[in-house]
């Protein structure tokens, strides 16, 4: 299931931009994850591709598209309506798009801020000779178990229902001012995409 949500991620960053939990540091990432609310831009995706979407990023697994019939369910999705899986699995669909091309080495189509990198440093970490510290730090931290070390007890795990937030995380105000436009039925897709867990 963690597939597909990640999928729902995947498909809302191609198609707007941006991630649906973006934020401007890790730890409220975290919490737009676990408790936030998933905007759309206005006219970025068709109904059928937002209703995908949302039903990718719901948090709730049970509830999640793909939850019922894996991916059969995925498939049947109205946003895939006008494709053929028989023809994609033979890979007889012809591609919606050709870039013209002069050569093989031909690299027009890609943006330059790509096509102009400086590879002289790939090229001297090439070149470096390969120092072997791994067998030394081995015998160096040997029984050192330091994973758990700075956890502190009880702590929040974004995204899992069977563990309670710390007091604080449910005591901070969440949300974030968005002036992106959103369009008039935002309120039903938050509710769907927010839905509440049945535990």
């Amino acid at each position: 299931m963690v597939d597909f949500w990640s999928l729902g991620v995947l498909i809302f960053e191609m198609t707007c931009g941006w991630s649906p939990f973006h934020a401007e540091n890790t730890q409220q990432m975290y919490k737009n994850i676990a408790f936030g609310k998933v905007r759309f831009p206005k006219d970025v995706l068709s109904p059928e591709g937002r209703s995908f979407v949302k039903g990718l990023l719901n948090r709730n697994p049970k509830h999640r598209l793909g939850a019922t019939d894996d991916a059969r369910e995925l498939k049947a999705h109205p946003f895939f309506a006008d494709i053929d899986w028989d023809l994609l699995r033979a890979k007889n669909i012809p591609p919606p798009f050709k870039p013209h091309i002069v050569s093989e080495t031909d690299i027009s189509n890609f943006d330059t801020e790509f096509t102009s990198e400086n590879t002289s440093a790939l090229k001297r970490q090439m070149e470096m000779p390969q120092l072997h510290y791994h067998q030394e730090f081995k015998q160096i931290s040997k029984g050192l178990h330091i994973a758990n070390a700075f956890r502190p007890p009880g702590s929040f795990i974004p995204g899992d229902p069977n563990l309670p937030p710390d007091e604080e995380v449910l005591a901070e105000q969440i949300e974030e001012e968005d002036e992106m436009e959103v369009d008039e039925d935002q309120h039903m897709d938050d509710e769907f995409v927010n839905g509440r867990f049945d535990l």
